[in-house]
């Protein structure tokens, strides 16, 4: 890599050939497909978790949510690192951070039954402390 202008021969037929022959056409479709049921079964977990969804389409990576006895996403989200899950925090994506109880939930990672696990404790602490 360091002397040569381009990618190896191999990797470059390979790209070739799957855009060529349709194959990436197909992953794509699968890929949409998976994507949609993993968007489908987050949402209904974190609505039977009691919370509220924010405008849910039918599919992409992201999902906003928030639960009406979370005030700060923000100290959730540092909890959860300690315990090895990543959440994402509303104010992060706020143009003037501030507290919010709003999460960005990522579907294909959202699924890992430790998140459900981590998340329902929590809430409930915050609805004895509230």
């Amino acid at each position: 890599m360091l002397s040569g202008l381009t990618s190896s021969d191999l990797t470059e037929r390979l790209a070739f050939g799957a855009l060529s022959e349709g194959r990436w056409r197909k992953h794509l479709k699968s890929l949409r497909e998976r994507l949609g049921e993993a968007h489908q079964q987050v949402g209904q977990r974190l609505s039977q978790m009691g919370f509220e969804i924010f405008n849910e389409p039918k599919a992409g990576m992201y999902l906003w949510a928030r639960h009406p006895d979370l005030n700060d996403s923000a100290a959730l989200s540092q909890q959860a690192a300690t315990a090895g899950l990543m959440l994402g925090p509303g104010h992060l994506f706020l143009v003037e951070p501030r507290s919010t109880g709003w999460l960005r939930f990522n579907v294909a990672f959202s699924l890992d039954p430790r998140v459900a696990a981590f998340i329902a404790p929590q809430i409930d602490e915050q609805v004895r402390a509230g």
